[in-house]
């Protein structure tokens, strides 16, 4: 009989990333054993913005991309089995993360207290690939309960912020590791086949500057590819695609090139070995992940030149001796602590 494990994650967010990271923590989990459960609050949204509002800051057409694409995550998430907190047991065991559930300057979702212990005091609790993000530590020792990760069994986190933050409130020690789409080695097998398209360039991000619009058209002219943005709404793309999660690897299967500009386009690249370009916007997580491989040279890190810094050849056999290493640790941490 399977154990069970009651995984606390933003699992329900209309998010690529979010989703499959949620996705491969449950599979990472299964193959040791465990039947994982995902903890449901009252709310998980933390936004107030009015239709309106939206509508006047992002456009209708980009409203109606954010709609329409609402429908695909519900039905995705029903395979995911939850469990409300009043329903579990004491003896039950906890498992927070991954994604950014410590990121207090996150407007996007509630910020429970159980993220970080409290409430949680006679549980078996542990942390996974958790984020903090640009997070300062500052923000957590303002808060109206005390955040010093005691409840924790033990700790494990996914970029340098993270772990200095918590080694520092804590005075423990926290293991770093990829994140769990990175991990779960299975994820390029699960893609759901829909992309008929060839040819094109995939844009995965909530927003580029102007330079980087022309930076990427140049280089599709240059490259006689189509620019298609898939997952999120580009109006200056030639197409949008509104897709499920799973629908999403097999675009980005298909894809040509992929340029991005979000932590998860750039591990969904990685862990598929794509030809791709992040523009990290001096984002610390984006930056600590393309390091972690020294590939920083496909990033805004050393260029912005996009037909440049595509001449330079990924080197993924080093990558994924990498990956399978870090596979192990994760793997064991779960053994060990669980």
């Amino acid at each position: 009989m399977s154990k069970k494990i009651c995984l606390m994650t933003l699992y329900n967010a209309n998010n690529i990333g979010a989703y499959l990271q949620t996705y491969s923590t449950v599979k990472i989990l299964k193959k040791l054993g465990y039947e994982t459960y995902l903890v449901k609050f009252d709310s998980n949204s933390n936004s107030k913005r009015s239709l309106f509002k939206y509508i006047k800051q992002f456009g209708l057409r980009k409203m109606m991309y954010k709609y329409k694409s609402k429908s695909k995550y519900l039905e995705c998430q029903k395979e995911f089995k939850e469990i409300r907190l009043e329903e579990t047991n004491i003896d039950d065991t906890f498992i927070l993360g991954s994604d950014e559930c410590w990121n207090l300057l996150s407007t996007s979702f509630v910020h429970h207290k159980e993220y970080f212990g409290v409430g949680l005091e006679n549980r078996k609790l542990i942390s996974f690939a958790s984020s903090a993000n640009t997070c300062p530590i500052e923000v957590f020792k303002t808060q109206s309960y005390i955040i010093d990760f005691s409840q924790f069994k033990s700790l494990c986190v996914r970029d340098n912020n993270t772990k200095k933050i918590v080694e520092s409130l804590s005075n423990r020690t926290a293991l770093k590791i990829f994140d769990p789409t990175l991990i779960y080695e299975g994820l390029g097998n699960e893609l759901r086949k829909v992309c008929t398209l060839r040819d094109f360039i995939l844009v995965y991000s909530y927003g580029m500057t102007k330079e980087q619009i022309q930076s990427i058209k140049k280089f599709a002219k240059y490259k006689k590819k189509r620019i298609i943005s898939v997952g999120t709404y580009n109006s200056w793309c030639n197409k949008n695609i509104i897709c499920d999660p799973l629908e999403f690897l097999d675009y980005l299967k298909c894809s040509d090139y992929v340029i991005t500009s979000t932590f998860h386009g750039a591990a969904l690249s990685i862990a598929l070995k794509k030809d791709f370009f992040v523009f990290c916007n001096k984002n610390d997580k984006i930056i600590d992940m393309i390091n972690s491989f020294d590939i920083s040279f496909r990033s805004d890190i050393i260029s912005s030149d996009l037909i440049d810094c595509f001449s330079k050849k990924i080197n993924y056999v080093d990558i994924y001796k990498k990956i399978d290493d870090n596979r192990r640790i994760a793997e064991d941490y779960l053994k060990d602590n669980l």
